[in-house]
Order: structure tokens, then sequence, then C-alpha cells
């Protein structure tokens, strides 16, 4: 456990570490001054979300349902914490129904979660309800007196609490919550919000949004929820004051839908890789539609390849067959909270068939399921010793982790070639090197692993739900191709985790590596 904490703690910034001491050591006392002046109503639209409540008292998050009948309901210990996160969020105010509830509910929240007190006073649950009950408003008029001067003292705890000891995604919506505040209110104090928010946002695009427009932490569903934080921010300057932003936002969005698209599959939704899953964000194709709603234009991905260098990811499509590599770092090494144990994993799907899958994400909670989903066999790669290629702990940590060096990316004669390797696995004995090369055509694939030393080791290639498994073949609705390898082999019968609190039986390829190699392909006949 020494370990564990030494190898997590030792990559954290300064800024970090003494922003979390300065947390635990000093509470803010939330101003109750009076409430700023409103500025004019703003037409914004946004996107339509999913309703998830049904009168009088039921929520329906992350695929289970609750009812909210008592106070202590808002914090209730027995449910899942991000359950609890997300009905402290007000997304529902966005689903354009039940509207003569929510008025009701914004009440309801005021009275029983006093300042300061539980979930909803958490820095990131009040970035996302203040934006969503400011929209709201805009669209309804529907906040009253105490319901703005509540708006406020949200403010304000917000700005004296800030998320620098997470940064990441928490730090941004801190960010954009701050300038939707500032623009919805006036005067003195609003214009110091809306003043730290963009300088704020600013410093975060420049570090969060790399070249190749992914967010650092390279988790596909945040790229998603951090994109439409951006489209909302252009839509924002495009009906307020802020159209100096605009450059900015718009090339910063443009980067990140193609990053986006370029991770997508045939079936319109995100590959797998890092946190992921269908449900939560909304969908590419909605997003995209949202950028053209806006007049932003977006690069399309061609076909063949495209390295994504930043970030460590390759695209490589042959007209309707993809793959997606992962070939870079699990993210920032200061924050992997969001990183799975998935080095040289990839993700192949036929038209809007997903073929092999990474395995999904279905909770956060601090639980075995947890750890497995973001352990190495529950990826399409190789496990040495049992042991995940980074050491991925307590929901949210990473100590050791893999690097990953890649050897050759190359589009030449109908082929694709990838090689790469990485060091995860150094801490083991004999310190094995996993390396692994694949070659794409417009038949399929073939992917060879090696390893560098005489350790126990298993790849593992994972099949979507859909996909039936044969001896020679893989087989689905409208398709099959044919599978090989010379290894000793064997199905598993696994678990899929395409949402939040959904588990779907499927199978999945364990191949021995002998020799200290392996090799695996995937072929039309």
């Amino acid at each position: 456990m020494v370990s564990l904490y030494f190898h997590t703690l030792r990559h954290l910034h300064i800024e970090q570490i003494t922003n979390r001491i300065q947390r635990r050591l000093w509470h803010p006392k939330v101003s109750v001054g009076p409430t700023p002046p409103l500025m004019s109503r703003i037409p914004f639209q946004g996107l339509k979300k999913k309703s998830s409540f049904t009168p009088p008292n039921r929520f329906c998050f992350l695929n289970v349902t609750h009812e909210v009948v008592s106070p202590n309901d808002w914090n209730n210990p027995d449910r899942d914490p991000l359950w609890l996160f997300n009905l402290h969020y007000f997304d529902n105010l966005s689903s354009f129904s039940n509207e003569e509830h929510h008025a009701l509910w914004i009440a309801k929240w005021i009275e029983e979660n006093p300042i300061g007190s539980g979930f909803g006073w958490e820095p990131y649950t009040i970035s996302l309800r203040s934006v969503n009950w400011i929209k709201w408003h805009w669209r309804t008029g529907g906040l009253n007196a105490n319901a703005l001067a509540s708006l406020a003292h949200q403010a304000r705890h917000l700005k004296a609490t800030l998320e620098y000891h997470l940064g990441g995604n928490h730090l941004w919506a801190n960010a954009k919550a701050l300038i939707f505040l500032g623009s919805f209110f006036s005067g003195e104090e609003a214009t110091s919000w809306l003043k730290l928010g963009l300088d704020l946002m600013q410093k975060q695009i420049a570090v969060q949004i790399l070249s190749d427009g992914a967010h650092y932490e390279r988790s596909t569903l945040y790229q998603a929820i951090l994109t439409e934080d951006i489209l909302e921010l252009v839509e924002l300057a495009q009906k307020s004051s802020l159209k100096h932003q605009l450059t900015l936002w718009k090339q910063t969005s443009t980067k990140m839908l193609r990053w986006l698209k370029g991770m997508s599959h045939g079936d319109g939704e995100i590959s797998f890789f890092n946190d992921a899953a269908i449900g939560i964000a909304q969908s590419p194709t909605r997003l995209l539609e949202y950028a053209k709603a806006l007049q932003i234009l977006h690069e399309d991905v061609p076909e063949g390849l495209t390295l994504f260098k930043e970030s460590g990811y390759i695209r490589a499509s042959f007209g309707n067959k993809l793959m997606l590599i992962d070939v870079g770092p699990l993210g920032p090494d200061e924050l992997l909270g969001h990183a799975h144990a998935d080095s040289l994993s990839f993700e192949y799907s036929v038209g809007p068939q997903r073929v092999i899958v990474n395995s999904g994400t279905s909770t956060y909670w601090n639980s075995a399921l947890r750890n497995l989903q973001r352990g190495t066999r529950c990826h399409n790669t190789v496990e040495i010793d049992g042991e995940n290629s980074s050491e991925v702990w307590s929901r949210f940590r990473v100590a050791r982790r893999a690097y990953t060096t890649l050897i050759e990316c190359t589009e030449k004669s109908g082929q694709i070639v990838v090689e790469a390797s990485h060091d995860g696995y150094k801490r083991l004995k004999g310190s094995p090197i996993h390396n692994r090369r694949w070659v794409l055509d417009s038949r399929g694939f073939e992917v060879s692993d090696a390893i560098s030393n005489k350790n126990p080791a298993l790849a593992f290639f994972h099949f979507h739900p859909s996909v039936q498994h044969k001896p020679d073949r893989l087989n689905w609705s409208g398709g099959h191709m044919k599978w090989q390898t010379p290894n000793t082999n064997r199905i598993l019968n696994s678990q899929y985790y395409p949402e939040f609190g959904v588990e779907i039986s499927n199978q999945t390829l364990e191949v021995q590596i002998e020799k200290l190699r392996a090799q695996f392909s995937l072929r039309d006949d």
C-alpha cells in the first residue's frame, strides 16, 4: 500500500498537493449578500437531453431508479455517490419535459440542501447545476427571487472552492460555470466571476486540449462531454457580449470534434478507451449536428491511416472496416483518474457492427467490478503474470504506469502497419516488455505479440455481444469473418459494459503467449 501511494502521489503537481491541504484546513463561509441584478435574457438553445424524471419523485440515472422522498435522500449513504451527483446536476431542466415540476424541485433542493452541506455543494455539482438553472431561466424565466439568491450563493461558494486539487474536467466545468454565471448576473461581483472564468478557461484550453484535438485525459466519454461544453460556450458568445472569445472557442471545438469523430465507430458512437460508456454524454452525431447549427466547420477524417500523434491513438480504415489503436500514454501523469490499464489495446468494427470491443465502464463505485473494468484483461491486449499493465487502484488512482513507444506507423502497397511497445511490466521479474504489431488491409488484420521474457502471458480479444463465435469464424447479422491463431486458446464467457448500470454477456478469446509470441488474425473468407 505504501508503494501504491508513493507511485501515485509522486506525479502530482505542487498546486494539487497544496490545494488538497488547504481544502482540509480551511472551509470558506459562503457569503449571503444581496443578489446581483440580472443581465438581459439570452435566447439560448443548447441540446435537448433525455428525461430522467418521472413525477412526482422518481429519478433514473445510470440506468438505476430511486425515489426522492425525504431530505436525507439527497445524500443517502446507501446510494452510489455518482447517482447522487447526477441528482444534484438538474440535467432534467434541459429535457423540455415535466416543466411544471421544475420550479418545485428547485425550491425543494434549496430548502433541503443547507448552504455548504452535502453533495449538492461540491464545486462540480454547483458547476453543472448552475449552468442548467441559468439555461432554464433564459428559456422560461422560471427562477424566482429565492432561487436567484441561491444561485448567487452557489457562485460565491464555487469561486472560493475551485478544484485545483483535481484539475482536468472538474476545473474545466468550474470555469464554464463561472462564465455562465458572469453572463447571467451583472454588476461588479458578476464581472469578477466572468473574468475569472474566462481566464481559467483560456488556461485550461491550453493545458487540457492537445494539438490533435484530444482532451488530455484521453477518455472518449469526457471528450464528448467537454466538446458539448465548448459548443455551448460558442453559442453563448454568439448571443452575448463575449464575441471576442469566438475565435478561440470555435478553433478549439473544431479540433475536438475531429478527434471525437475519428475515435467513433460506424454506429455513430464513441469507442471504449479509458472510462467510456454510451448514454452519459451526447452522441458524436448529435454534437456534430449542434456544431452545424452554430455554423462551426469541422474536418472529416480521411480513409486510410490517421495518427493522432499527441494523444497517441491511431485510426486505420479500409472501406467499412475500421480499427482504433491505443499507442499513447494513459493520460497526464498528474491526473489518471479515468485511465484504464489498456496500453496497446484496440477495437475493430465493420460498418455499424462492432466486432472486437474493449469491455466498457458501468460503475465508478469503489468495488471489485470497478477494478476489473479498469484492468488489462477487460481490454484487447496482453496480461503478464496475471497483473495489470498499469497499477490501477481505488477507483481513480494509478501508481506505476505503462509508457508506450511507437515504433512504426506506415501506409503503403494497400497495407497499414503499426508497431509499438510498452514497459508497464518492467516492475515484474525479468522486466518483460510487450511488443505488438498490427498489419491491416481491406480483407482484415493480423496482430502479433512478442514478450521479452518467459513470464506467463495471455492475450485477450473481446467480441461484441451480437457477434457469435464459431470454431473458425465470427458471425453477426449481415456479416462474418474467419479468425485464426496458431497458439493455444480458449473461449471464455465474459461481460460487456456499454452503459453505466448495464451488463451484457459476451465471449472473449484467450490466447496463450507461447515461446514469447502469439498471433491472431481476422479476415474475410
